[in-house]
Order: structure tokens, then C-alpha cells, then sequence
């Protein structure tokens, strides 16, 4: 079973906050990206693809993944800072990848 880690050190927890806020900070990169008058003005199927590539990069597993697999401690809890920051949009980031196949269904 996987046990997503508590700091009990005050480095552990100081690494935690440098990965949420590296998520938070790059979660306002994504909105100021497609915001921009230069990405307006990209084709269609660049803005489409460059579209899918931020929504497709989530924190949440790539935390995840950094958590569970980092061969050092401080690393591990920075992907989970990274992971704990996105936490909110994992219910909804699966109901959209379950709608996506109920509709190649039919």
C-alpha cells in the first residue's frame, strides 16, 4: 500500500512548501500561456496540442511519481508538494478522461 509521507523534520517540511509552490507558481504559467496575445496568434492545431501538453502535464502524478521513486528524501517530499498542490483536480481530471472514453464508445 502506498503511504503518502508526513514531514517530521523541519527540512522535510521546508521541501514539501518549495514543491507547492513550484506548483502553484507553474499552475499560473499554464492560464498566463494561453493568454497571450502570441498564442493567439499559432495555428489551430499548435494552440490545440500546446493546450493538450500544459492539461496533460498535471502535478498531481507527476508528484506522485517524484514521491514514490526519488532516490533522496528531499526530493520525495517535493514531488509530494507538487502532488498535495494538485490535489484538487484529480476527481476532475478523471471524470474528464472517463467522459473521454464513454464518448469513443458511441
Amino acid at each position: 500500500m502506498i503511504q503518502v509521507p508526513i514531514p517530521a523534520t523541519f527540512e522535510e517540511l521546508l521541501w514539501l512548501i518549495i514543491g507547492f509552490m513550484f506548483g502553484l507558481a507553474w499552475s499560473v504559467k499554464d492560464q498566463e500561456i494561453k493568454q497571450r496575445p502570441s498564442f493567439e496568434k499559432l495555428s489551430w492545431i499548435m494552440q490545440k496540442l500546446i493546450s493538450f501538453l500544459l492539461d496533460f502535464t498535471h502535478h498531481f502524478w507527476i508528484g506522485g511519481l517524484i514521491g514514490l521513486y526519488a532516490p533522496w528524501p528531499q526530493i520525495q517530499f517535493f514531488g509530494w508538494g507538487l502532488f498535495y498542490h494538485d490535489w484538487k483536480d484529480i476527481p476532475r481530471r478523471f471524470r474528464k478522461l472517463i467522459s473521454g472514453f464513454q464518448n469513443l464508445k458511441g
